[in-house]
């Protein structure tokens, strides 16, 4: 995401390319920074960020950038789609300026801030540029530019991938790798916590001149209302979320309702629907038969059929992997959802879950296959006690692995568990001659506890590959930072 701001400072510094690129986001400098207005509400966020650069071609793997910072980011908002951001950094540095926020849906619609006098000013721009873009999770624009996005959503997690960064003055930025998962809450949607990894690679004139490693992770530490909501603020009674502490949980004619009018809603109306359905079929006995009844009725309807698909993996029942099966069987196009939607669930797998996924992973299907290694490894996590047939299966698949790349899918397959057991094979991996393997199983160690791991992340620290070693310092970071260590 600091991709673009590291490209113009080596434009600065070459011979080759006079013009430096400016950012993307434009800077609007705003009448009154430090309104006199007590906020709404104020927010605190832990933020932390890393990213190793390295330039490429005739100085092949030559460093160029290593920056870290983390430190405080608090968030005072104005309104509901408001805010005014600053920091202060780890090592006692405050910003200096105030930057002012528009959301819409999420996305960030507009950045206001003080004009940025010298290079210092020029840094916190960055620096808070940097935190509202991944603050802001719907945004389809970073301090590298503007790209084009995946999303997943479930109703308190959303998965995000970037798959395509639009070219800027010449500059084309490949997206090698893009992983982004955030917690919010799935009545308002405000962010809770989010982690990211990204690993993109300049080129110009077809040539790959940096590859740039990053991660970040960020944690809500506290939010405080500070001044009632005036009338006009206030939410209408038929938005209002739906909780056991206020309004108990939907019966189904309430989500059967909602679930008849699901075309004519928004996004934040969808998912709090998605949130109440889920609710339901676990309270209401008549639930999961009412659904599946609805369900079968409308999955003939693509965005119904997905909408479902994802209420199954939230419910997690047998029950509801069984009917995530049925649709694996009767809708081929949606194959890759239902296999994505069994790696997230965070549900143990049924015993006929288990043998579906056991036999799909060795039927010899390409991606279908290696779906079911990913899901099978994230169920590894999930089970009470791990079988260890799946453990010795997925070392076998990746012992056998004929290429470098079957090797890294059942290395990150086996990331997916945080097993210990896997250790032996994650450690002969890390012994490959290819870098691409070494760095993928590194990066198999990061749901492992760090105690357990060390040994091997010191050895990956010293490896020759700046991709190998940027990796270590990801999974470090990872299991570093309460709630993402496992």
């Amino acid at each position: 995401m600091l991709l673009l701001a590291l490209c113009a400072t080596w434009f600065q510094k070459s011979a080759a390319l006079r013009k430096v690129v400016d950012p993307i986001i434009a800077f609007n400098p705003f009448v009154s920074p430090h309104t006199t207005a007590k906020p709404l509400k104020t927010e605190t966020f832990e933020f932390h960020r890393h990213l190793v650069a390295v330039l490429q071609g005739p100085e092949q793997n030559k460093p160029f950038a290593d920056i870290d910072f983390g430190g405080s980011f608090t968030v005072d908002w104005k309104d509901e789609q408001t805010a005014r951001v600053s920091y202060q950094l780890s090592n006692g540095e405050k910003s200096r300026l105030a930057f002012e926020i528009h959301l819409s849906n999420w996305k960030l619609v507009e950045i206001k801030s003080e004009v940025a006098r010298d290079k210092a000013g020029i840094n916190e721009q960055n620096i808070l540029k940097d935190f509202a873009s991944i603050f802001a999770y719907r945004s389809n624009e970073d301090t590298t530019g503007k790209y084009e996005a995946e999303y997943t959503d479930e109703p308190e997690r959303l998965f995000k991938r970037k798959t395509l960064y639009n070219s800027v003055a010449g500059l084309s930025v490949r997206i090698v790798k893009s992983e982004h998962e955030f917690t919010r809450d799935p009545g308002t949607l405000e962010l809770i916590s989010g982690r990211g990894e990204e690993a993109t690679r300049a080129v110009v004139s077809k040539q790959s001149f940096m590859l740039a490693v990053s991660s970040y992770t960020i944690r809500r530490l506290n939010s405080v209302v500070s001044r009632r909501v005036a009338q006009s603020d206030e939410v209408r009674p038929d938005t209002l979320r739906l909780t056991p502490e206020s309004k108990g949980v939907a019966s189904w004619s309430q989500v059967r309702g909602g679930l008849e009018r699901f075309n004519q809603m928004n996004e934040p109306e969808r998912l709090k629907l998605y949130h109440d359905v889920s609710r339901t079929i676990v309270a209401d006995s008549e639930g999961p038969r009412q659904f599946n009844d609805w369900m079968n009725i409308h999955l003939d309807q693509p965005n119904l059929r997905n909408f479902s698909i994802g209420v199954l993996a939230t419910v997690g029942t047998a029950e509801a992997q069984q009917a995530l099966i049925k649709i694996y069987a009767q809708y081929p196009e949606s194959r890759v959802t239902v296999l994505n939607s069994l790696a997230t669930a965070g549900a143990p797998f049924s015993e006929e879950t288990h043998q579906f996924l056991s036999t799909l992973l060795l039927s010899g299907q390409g991606n279908l296959s290696y779906g079911a290694a990913f899901a099978l490894g994230a169920g590894i996590q999930n089970q009470v006690t791990p079988a260890s047939e799946d453990v010795q299966q997925l070392s076998r698949l990746l012992t056998n692995a004929a290429t470098p790349d079957e090797q890294e899918i059942y290395l990150d397959a086996i990331g997916n568990s945080g097993s210990l057991a896997f250790l032996g094979v994650i450690e002969t991996s890390m012994q490959s001659l290819d870098e691409g393997v070494r760095e993928k199983a590194v990066l198999a160690l990061r749901k492992m506890p760090a105690v357990a791991t060390q040994s091997l992340l010191n050895l990956a620290g010293s490896d020759a590959s700046v991709r190998v070693k940027a990796a270590a310092t990801q999974v470090g970071l990872f299991q570093s930072v309460d709630g993402f260590s496992e």
